[in-house]
C-alpha cells in the first residue's frame, strides 16, 4: 500500500476514536478540532510516522479546555400583535 493511503487511514482511525471519545460533543466540532490540530502539528514540522499520535494529543488538549457544556439555546418567539393595533 501507498505510504499516504496508510498515513490517510491513520488519521482517519485516530478521528473516529476521538469522536467516540468525545461523545458528548458534536462529532462535527470534534472532526473540526482534529483537522485543525492535524495542520498545527504538521506545520511545527511533525513526520508522518508520529503526526496521527502528535495531533490527537493536540486535539485532546484542545477539546478539554474548551467549554463541555453547552447553554440550552430557547427559542425566541415574538410577541404577537392584536388584531385592533393591525390598522
Amino acid at each position: 500500500m501507498n505510504a499516504a493511503v496508510v498515513l490517510r487511514r491513520r488519521l482517519v482511525d485516530a478521528a473516529a476514536s476521538l469522536a467516540d471519545e468525545f461523545g458528548a460533543l458534536p462529532a462535527g466540532s470534534v472532526l473540526r478540532c482534529y483537522a485543525r490540530a492535524v495542520q498545527v502539528v504538521r506545520r511545527e514540522g511533525c513526520g508522518d510516522d508520529e503526526l496521527p499520535a502528535a495531533a490527537r494529543r493536540a486535539a485532546v488538549e484542545m477539546l478539554r479546555a474548551r467549554r463541555v457544556e453547552q447553554p440550552t439555546r430557547l427559542a425566541v418567539i415574538p410577541r404577537q400583535r392584536r388584531a385592533g393595533l393591525l390598522a
